[in-house]
């Protein structure tokens, strides 16, 4: 009677032990979530430092006349009226 109860025991700890191994709530899948939460938590402090970058932009913009019209001469390639542009071919 004592080894089957032994056994009992000895078989329970195993499949507690293979449940906090392997189950939903296990050490492997906390371990993964744990990565996960790293990886999101990178991202977000590059999209933080995106945004204050952007940000900033947006208040030289509101704030600078000529930051805005630089940055439209850049990036939209506009010209004053009373501008010409030369264009030269390689």
């Amino acid at each position: 009677m004592s080894k089957k109860i032994l056994y009992f025991v000895g078989f329970f700890l195993i499949l507690i032990f293979c449940f906090s191994l392997f189950g939903n709530k296990g050490l492997l899948r906390i371990l993964s979530l744990k990565k996960e939460y790293q990886s999101i938590a990178s991202n977000v402090e590059k999209v933080k430092t995106q945004n204050e970058e952007l940000f900033k932009e947006i208040k030289l913009i509101e704030g600078e006349r000529s930051y805005l019209e630089k940055a439209v001469r850049e990036k939209l390639g506009f010209v004053r009226d009373d501008e010409i542009v030369y264009e030269f071919n390689d």
